[in-house]
C-alpha cells in the first residue's frame, strides 16, 4: 500500500518551491479540468493543489514498498479542488464538467452512491493503459475532484493509498474491471 501524506506545511513548501522556480513544470493539465479547476479554485473554502512528478517520485522514494514505489512514479501529476463546506459548486456545473470531459473522451469507469455523496471515477486510456483518472465526489455540502495523470494500470487503482482527501474511495473499486457493475 502506498503511503502519501500531504499535511498543510507540506503545502507550504510544495507552493513555495514552485516559487522559487526549483520544482519542476507541471504536465500538461487536461484543459476541461484545469478550467473547472481555474473558476471554482478561487473561492475562499478551496483547497486547490497541483503536484508534479517531482515530488512524486520524491515520496515514492520514501516508500519501502515496491509495488507502492512503482504505482507512485508512474503517476505523473496530481491535481486536487476539495471544498469540505459552502460548496460553490452546482448541480448544473457537474453537468457542465461531465458532458466535457466525455466530449473529451473520458469514459465512465464506476459510480458509487454513499448516504448523500455521490462518487463517480472516469478514465481516459491508450492501448489499455490508464493516461487520466478523475474521481468526482459530491456531497450535500461539499464537493472534490481529484485527477490523477501518468501511465497505470485497472489494478494500480485500487492499490492507491495516498493520504488526500477522497483517496479512500479508489477502494471500492473491484480488483478485476470485467466485475464493476454495468
Amino acid at each position: 500500500a502506498i503511503t502519501f501524506n500531504i499535511p498543510f506545511v507540506m503545502k507550504k513548501i510544495i507552493f513555495c518551491l514552485a516559487l522559487l522556480g526549483l520544482g519542476c513544470a507541471l504536465p500538461a493539465q487536461n484543459q476541461v479540468v484545469r478550467d473547472f479547476m481555474r473558476k471554482f479554485g478561487r473561492h475562499e473554502q478551496a483547497t486547490h493543489l497541483n503536484i508534479g512528478g517531482l515530488f512524486l517520485k520524491i515520496a515514492a522514494k520514501n516508500s519501502d514498498d515496491d509495488e507502492a514505489n512503482r504505482i507512485m512514479r508512474s503517476i505523473s501529476s496530481l491535481h486536487l479542488l476539495n471544498f469540505d463546506e459552502n460548496n460553490p459548486v452546482e448541480a448544473q456545473d457537474i453537468s457542465k464538467l461531465m458532458q466535457q470531459l466525455h466530449d473529451d473522451k473520458f469514459e465512465d469507469l464506476a459510480y458509487f452512491k454513499d448516504g448523500d455523496s455521490h462518487i463517480r471515477f472516469l478514465v481516459k486510456e491508450e492501448r489499455d493503459v490508464i493516461t487520466d483518472v478523475i474521481m468526482v465526489i459530491r456531497g450535500e455540502n461539499n464537493f472534490l475532484l481529484l485527477n490523477l495523470e501518468g501511465r497505470l494500470r485497472y489494478s494500480d487503482l485500487n492499490d492507491l493509498n495516498m493520504e488526500v482527501n477522497g483517496s479512500k474511495e479508489f477502494k471500492r473499486l473491484p480488483e478485476d474491471r470485467k466485475t464493476l457493475p454495468k
